[in-house]
C-alpha cells in the first residue's frame, strides 16, 4: 500500500544550494545583478515617504489580497522590483535588479493608490558600483518574492511555490500549526484545485514507502451520530417512488429528472444563468468547463442531435454520484430508464465509438462486473472515459468503474438502494413524484453525509487535494526545466500520477485504495473528529430540493428534516418558536418594494428578557439597526415593556418592515451617497416597522405611556406631540434643532421625523406622514386590500424590481470592484508567463500548462502593457492604471421579483424561493 505524507523537512542542501540560482530562463552571461535596501535607493525626482510600516501606503503590506504591489519601472531593458523582507523575519523592504550592461542603473518607482492615499511615482537611480556579477543575493530575493505571492490565494500560487525553493525561508515543521497542513485538508468539505493551491505546502508529495508505519482504517472510530426515528413520517400509504431509485445506492446523492427534456432544461438553464451567479461569488477568474469537460468524457454532449433523440428514446432520467468535489474529478453516472432500452444503448454505444475514433490512444473494452456487462472507450487522460451497461430498462453511462461496481451491487442485494430509506419516502411523500411542475428532484441522505464524514472518505479526500498540489507543483519544476514542452511530458513521479490521475481529471475517492493509514493522517483524523464533535452535533441534516423551472422563472423549495441543533439557523428557530405568520400579518399590501416579516417567540428560553433582546441576531436586526434605520427600531424598543410578562399581554407574533413604491427611490439610485441621501431626506422614506398586536387597547395604554416618559424626560433630541388622521390618533416625535446640530447634518437637510399610531391588529412606526395615512387607510378598510400570501410562515421576503434597481446602484459599483480584485489576481502568473515566454499568449501558455482558462470577470482580454511593463485587462487595466468600463449587466438585471421565505415545522424547516424574471 502506498500513501502520501507532506515532508516538514527542507529540500537536501544540495537542492537548497541549487535553489539559490535565478532561473536559467532569466540568467545571461554579463549580467549585473543588485540587491540593496529601499532607504538605499538614490531619489532623484518626487517624494518617498518614510519607511515606517504604519506610514507606507502600500495595501499588499496588510492586505494582500488586494494585489496593490508596487512597480519598478527600469529606463532601460533588465527587470527589478521590490519584496517585503517580513518573510525572512526582516522589517524592511528589498530592492533587487538585473540589467544586461554594467551602468547607473535609472528608473521610477510606482506605489498604486490605495483609495485614501495617492499613488506614489519617484525616479531613482543606482550606481553601477553597487552592482556585482553574482546572482545570488538577487536570487535570493526573487524567491522571496515567489513566497510572498505562493502565500497569496491567486492562480499560479504552486507555481511561485515551486519556484520559492522551499529552502530560503525557515517555516515550522508542523503543518497543523499554520493552518495548511493534513489537519487543513481533512477539514475541507469539498475539493478544489484552488483548495489544492491555498495548502501552502512546502515541496511536491511523495508517494512514502511500502514499510512507513500504518493502521488499518477500520480499526477507527468515526463520528458517531445517532439517526432520526421517523415515526410519523414512516406512517401513511408508501409515495409513488422513481423508478431509477431502486439502483442508486442509499449513500449516494442523486438528482431524478421525470424526463430528458427536463433534464436538458435545467442544464441550459445553469449555464445561462447559474454560471453568472457562480463566478460573482468566487474569487478566482478562472474557468475549468467542468460541465462540458464531464458531457465529453462521457459522451453525453447535448448537441441537436441528442435534443432530438433523447427525449423520444428516454422516460425519466437521474444523476449521481459517490462524492462532491465535481470540479476537480468525481465518479459521475447517469442512469436513464426507458422502454426502448436496447435502442437506446445502441445509439449511446455508437456515440462512444465515435468518439474514440477521433480521440488519440483511445481503447475500447468490454468486461463484467459482478454480472453486470459492459463496454466502454477511454484515454489515458481521462479526457474520454465513459463506461456503458444495461439492465433491463435501465441504462447506465458513468466515468468510473467504482459506479458501475455500485450499480451491480444494489441489483444483487448487497447495497441497500436510496428507495428503502425513510427519509427519500418522506421527501417523495411531499414532493409527489408526477407533480406537473417538478423538474428536478436532488436528495441528499443521511448515509452519504455519513459516508462522507468516516475515516476512509476523509483520508481517501485528503490524499487526493495533496496529490492535487503535488502535481501542480511537478507540472511547474518540469516547466522550469522544459518550458512548453513540459505541457506533453510525462510526469516524473509516475506513481503518484498512476494512482491520482492529472490536473484534469484527479482520481475520484471511490476509485482509490484506502484501507490503511500513516499515524500522521490518524492522529490529523482524531483531530478532525474531537473537533466536529465538539461542536455537539445532533444528527446529519438529510436534504432535499424540489426545482421547478418555468418561462417566467425559477422556483425552489426545500426541505432538511432534521435539523441539527447546532445549525446556524437553530437562533433564528428559537426567535420564531412556535409562532407564525398569519396571512394578513405583517401588513402586505400593493405597493410594496420590499417587505420582511418575521414572526415572534415570546418564550425563548423560558426566562424574563427585554422584549429588544429578542430581535438579537435575527433577520429584523440585520435589516434594521443600519444607518438611520435605528431610529424606527429605537422607538419601538422604548414603547415596549421590559419584562416577558408585560410584553405578553398585548404583542402579537409577527415583526415586519416594508418599504413602498415611490418617486424617491429613482432619485436614490442617482445619489452620490446612499446614507447621506437618506439622512437628508429621512421624512420622505416610504417606509413603516410593524408590530401585530393582540390588545389594541393594551398597546396604546403602552404608546402613551412611552410618550409621557419622552416628554416628562425633556428630551434634548426630540420633541413630542399628537397628530390625528380619521380619527386614528398617533404621536409625532420631531428632531431638535440642537441634535439636529449634533449630528452634524447641513442646515438644509430636513429635521428626523418619526409617526407612532396603534391601528386595528398592528402598532405601526414610518418617518413619513404619507406612509402613516396609507397605513390607517388600510386598517380601517381592510376588505379593500387583496394581500399577497407569503412564502414562509417563519421568515418572509419579498423584493420587486424598483428596490432591485436602488440597491444595484450601490451595489453595482462593488461588484465591479470585486470583478476588477479578481481580474488583477491573474496578472502575476501572467506576468511570470510573458517573463518566460516573450513570444507567446501567457493567456494560452497558462492554459496548457495547467489546464485551467484565466478569464477577465469583465469580459475584456489580458495584453502587455509596454508603459507599466505589466499584463492588464482591457476591462479594468492594472492596479497601476486602473480602468473602469461601463458596468456590467448584472446576474439581477433580469429579476423582476423575489419571493423567500422559512418555515420551521417539527424538528426541521422548508425554505421556498420564487424569482420571477422581467
Amino acid at each position: 500500500m502506498s500513501c502520501l505524507s507532506v515532508s516538514s523537512r527542507a529540500l537536501p542542501r544540495i537542492a537548497a544550494a541549487a535553489a539559490l540560482l535565478i532561473p536559467a530562463a532569466t540568467a545571461r552571461a554579463g549580467d549585473l545583478h543588485y540587491s540593496l535596501s529601499l532607504n538605499e535607493l538614490e531619489i532623484t525626482e518626487g517624494y518617498l515617504p518614510p519607511l515606517r510600516y504604519a506610514a507606507w501606503p502600500v495595501r499588499y503590506l496588510s492586505d494582500p489580497e488586494a494585489l496593490m504591489l508596487p512597480a519598478v519601472l527600469l529606463d532601460g531593458p533588465g527587470e527589478a522590483f521590490l519584496v517585503d523582507l517580513r518573510g525572512a523575519g526582516v522589517w524592511k523592504i528589498q530592492f533587487a535588479a538585473r540589467v544586461p550592461h554594467a551602468e547607473d542603473v535609472t528608473g521610477r518607482l510606482v506605489v498604486p493608490s490605495t483609495g485614501s492615499e495617492k499613488r506614489i511615482d519617484v525616479r531613482f537611480r543606482v550606481p553601477a558600483s553597487r552592482g556585482s556579477a553574482d546572482p545570488l543575493a538577487f536570487g535570493k530575493v526573487m524567491e522571496l518574492r515567489c513566497h510572498c505571492l505562493a502565500k497569496l490565494a491567486i492562480p499560479g500560487a504552486g507555481w511561485f511555490r515551486c519556484s520559492s525553493r522551499g529552502g530560503l525561508v525557515e517555516r515550522t515543521p508542523h503543518p497543523s500549526s499554520d493552518g495548511t497542513g493534513l489537519d487543513a485538508t481533512l477539514a475541507l468539505f469539498t475539493g478544489a484545485r484552488t483548495l489544492a493551491e491555498h495548502l501552502q505546502l512546502d515541496h511536491f508529495l511523495r508517494v512514502t514507502d511500502q514499510d512507513e508505519e500504518t493502521v488499518a482504517l477500520d480499526t477507527i472510530g468515526g463520528i458517531a451520530l445517532p439517526r432520526h426515528v421517523w415515526k410519523d413520517e414512516e406512517s401513511g400509504p408508501p409515495p409513488a417512488a422513481d423508478p431509477l431509485a431502486r439502483l442508486i445506492p442509499a449513500d449516494q446523492h442523486a438528482i431524478f429528472f421525470p424526463s430528458c427534456q427536463a433534464l436538458l432544461s435545467l442544464i441550459d438553464e445553469a449555464h445561462s444563468t447559474g454560471t453568472p451567479i457562480l463566478r460573482l461569488l468566487e474569487e478566482a477568474a478562472i474557468e475549468t468547463d467542468a460541465r462540458g469537460r464531464y458531457e465529453r468524457q462521457l459522451c453525453l454532449e447535448p448537441d441537436e442531435l441528442a435534443r432530438e433523440i433523447g427525449p423520444l428514446l428516454v422516460d425519466s432520467v437521474a444523476v449521481t454520484g459517490s462524492d462532491p468535489y465535481y470540479r476537480t474529478g468525481s465518479d459521475v453516472a447517469v442512469l436513464f430508464e426507458s422502454e426502448k432500452a436496447a435502442e437506446l444503448a445502441a445509439w449511446l454505444e455508437a456515440r462512444q465509438r465515435t468518439a474514440a475514433s477521433s480521440a488519440p490512444g483511445a481503447e475500447t473494452l468490454a468486461g463484467e462486473t459482478k454480472g453486470v456487462p459492459w463496454v466502454s472507450v477511454r484515454t489515458p487522460d481521462r479526457t474520454l472515459c465513459s463506461y456503458l451497461a444495461r439492465q433491463g430498462s435501465v441504462v447506465l453511462v458513468t466515468n468510473s468503474l467504482a459506479q458501475v461496481e455500485a450499480f451491480a451491487g444494489v441489483l444483487a442485494g448487497s447495497r441497500p438502494a436510496l428507495e428503502s430509506l425513510p427519509e427519500y419516502r418522506y421527501f417523495r411523500t411531499r414532493y409527489a413524484r408526477g407533480s406537473p411542475e417538478e423538474t428536478a428532484l436532488f436528495v441528499l441522505s443521511d448515509a452519504t453525509i455519513r459516508r462522507w464524514l468516516e475515516p476512509r472518505w476523509r483520508v481517501g479526500a485528503s490524499r487526493r487535494i495533496r496529490a492535487a498540489a503535488g502535481l501542480a507543483h511537478e507540472r511547474a519544476r518540469q516547466v522550469e526545466r522544459l518550458g512548453l514542452a513540459a505541457a506533453d511530458a510525462p510526469p516524473e513521479d509516475s506513481a503518484l500520477a498512476a494512482q491520482y490521475g492529472n490536473l484534469a481529471f484527479i482520481t475520484p475517492v471511490a476509485e482509490l485504495s484506502v484501507e490503511r493509514a500513516t499515524l500522521e493522517e490518524v492522529a490529523a483524523y482524531e483531530r478532525f473528529r474531537v473537533a466536529y464533535e465538539g461542536r455537539r452535533w445532533t444528527s446529519f441534516d438529510p436534504i432535499a430540493v424540489r426545482l421547478s423551472l418555468a418561462e417566467d422563472g425559477l422556483d425552489s423549495d426545500v426541505t432538511v428534516i432534521p435539523l441539527s441543533r447546532t445549525s446556524d439557523l437553530q437562533q433564528l428557530r428559537q426567535l420564531c418558536g412556535s409562532a407564525s405568520i398569519a396571512a394578513g400579518a405583517g401588513d402586505p399590501h400593493p405597493g410594496t418594494i420590499l417587505h420582511v416579516a418575521h414572526a415572534l417567540n415570546l418564550f425563548w428560553r423560558g426566562s424574563s428578557l427585554r422584549f429588544s433582546s429578542l430581535l438579537t441576531g435575527s433577520l429584523a436586526e440585520m435589516a434594521l439597526r443600519r444607518g438611520p434605520l435605528r431610529y424606527p427600531v429605537s422607538m419601538l424598543w422604548d414603547i415596549l415593556p421590559s419584562s416577558k410578562s408585560q410584553a405578553i399581554v398585548w404583542v402579537g407574533n409577527c415583526l415586519s418592515l416594508y418599504l413602498d413604491a415611490d418617486p424617491l427611490w429613482e432619485e436614490l439610485s442617482r445619489a452620490a451617497d446612499l446614507e447621506d441621501f437618506i439622512e437628508e431626506h429621512f421624512s420622505r422614506l416610504p417606509l413603516a416597522l410593524t408590530l401585530e398586536v393582540k390588545d389594541a387597547e393594551q398597546a396604546a395604554r403602552a404608546l402613551a405611556a412611552a410618550q409621557a416618559s419622552w416628554t416628562k424626560g425633556g428630551s434634548r433630541s426630540f420633541r413630542t406631540d399628537t397628530v390625528t388622521w380619521r380619527g386614528i390618533e398617533a404621536v409625532r416625535r420631531t428632531e431638535t434643532q440642537e441634535a439636529h446640530r449634533r449630528r452634524a447634518a447641513p442646515d438644509d437637510w430636513s429635521p428626523l421625523t418619526l409617526f407612532c399610531a396603534v391601528l386595528p391588529g398592528r402598532l405601526v412606526i414610518t418617518p413619513c406622514e404619507a406612509v402613516l395615512h396609507s397605513a390607517i387607510d388600510r386598517a380601517l378598510s381592510p376588505g379593500a386590500v387583496d394581500a399577497p400570501s407569503w412564502q414562509g410562515q417563519s421568515v418572509a421576503l419579498r423584493l420587486e424590481r424598483e428596490v432591485l434597481d436602488a440597491v444595484q446602484a450601490f451595489l453595482g459599483e462593488w461588484e465591479e470592484e470585486e470583478r476588477q480584485k479578481a481580474s488583477w489576481r491573474n496578472l502575476p502568473i501572467l506576468n511570470e508567463w510573458r517573463r518566460l515566454f516573450p513570444d507567446q499568449d501567457p493567456v494560452l501558455v497558462h492554459r496548457r500548462l495547467f489546464d485551467e482558462e484565466l478569464v477577465c470577470p469583465g469580459g475584456g482580454a489580458y495584453v502587455w502593457s509596454e508603459e507599466w511593463r505589466t499584463m492588464e485587462s482591457t476591462a479594468y487595466g492594472c492596479p497601476l492604471a486602473p480602468r473602469q468600463e461601463p458596468r456590467l449587466p448584472s446576474v439581477l438585471d433580469a429579476v423582476e421579483t423575489v419571493e423567500a421565505g422559512i418555515t420551521f415545522e417539527g424538528d426541521g424547516l422548508r425554505a421556498k424561493l420564487r424569482i420571477r424574471r422581467r
